[in-house]
Order: C-alpha cells, then structure tokens, then sequence
C-alpha cells in the first residue's frame, strides 16, 4: 500500500510540472503527452524493442 502512495505522489507531481509547462507554452496537456509518446515510440524503434 505505501508504494501506491508513493507512485500516486509522484504522478500528482509529474501532473503539476506538466500543467505548469502546458500553460508557458500555450499548448495542452494531451498535445505534450501525445508528443512524448511519439517520442518515446521512435527511440523503442531505434532500439528494437517491441511492443
């Protein structure tokens, strides 16, 4: 149970930096996580890793 909490801290926190940048770059949320995805999917590519 202390682990759920500690993860449910650390997502709280990772929400309010990515709102907090969302809204000095004038751009939502879903915009900045739909490019990390991106992202993140090209660099799995790049290393072959597989879904």
């Amino acid at each position: 149970m202390k682990r759920n909490k500690i993860t449910l801290k650390l997502d709280e926190q990772l929400d309010k930096k990515l709102s907090k940048k969302a809204k000095q770059l004038k751009i939502s949320k879903k915009l900045i996580l739909k490019i990390a995805l991106e992202k993140l999917l090209e660099d799995m590519e790049v290393l072959g890793v597989e879904l």
